[in-house]
């Protein structure tokens, strides 16, 4: 009888533990560059194209950018105090890139929506000079599934360092866009 006793307290305290680790690893995307809904991410050193990730942005200009734009995420943070950004893998080490004005190619295929923005509602975006690159090791290239999408035409090249998790998501939440 005690053994049930003692059963019946050690469950809800493994199943609480157990979905502290699942929504610990939640994230809400409320922006347009990708799927708005809720994330499951998860740590990895695999990285290859078409992989959905969280990244951080580094470098002072585009911290002060992604703070007029007013992006944030809920619960998560970068070093920076940023909130991690969630794009697509779109660019592994060994692929080539070409920017130009018609948009971003990758091994000489025009990636779809990457035309540079000059601006977003009087906001400087600066974009990435036009050029032409092989990604090194440990480098990467992401963009959103929107023209809107703050990616790597403005802040360029991810380093590895910089990716976070993996994503998925497991839930899409229809919010209009005003």
């Amino acid at each position: 009888m005690i053994i049930v006793k003692w059963i019946w307290i050690f469950i809800p305290l493994v199943l609480t533990l157990i979905m502290y680790i699942v929504i610990s690893r939640i994230t809400f995307n409320p922006t347009i560059s990708e799927p708005r809904g809720y994330y499951f991410t998860y740590k990895s050193d695999n990285y290859k194209v078409g992989n959905t990730v969280l990244i951080c942005v580094l470098g002072e200009r585009y911290v002060h950018t992604l703070q007029q734009l007013k992006i944030s995420l809920v619960n998560d943070a970068c070093d920076n105090h940023l909130p991690y950004l969630l794009k697509r893998i779109v660019a592994v080490p060994g692929d080539h890139i070409k920017i130009c004005r018609d948009g971003i190619y990758i091994n000489d295929k025009l990636e779809k929506n990457s035309n540079a923005l000059i601006e977003y509602k009087g906001i400087k975006l600066f974009p990435t000079k036009e050029r032409r690159f092989k990604l090194k090791n440990d480098q990467f290239w992401v963009l959103g599934n929107t023209l809107h999408s703050y990616d790597s035409r403005y802040f360029g090249i991810v380093n590895k360092s910089q990716l976070v998790a993996k994503a998925y998501l497991i839930w899409q939440r229809n919010i209009p866009i005003w």
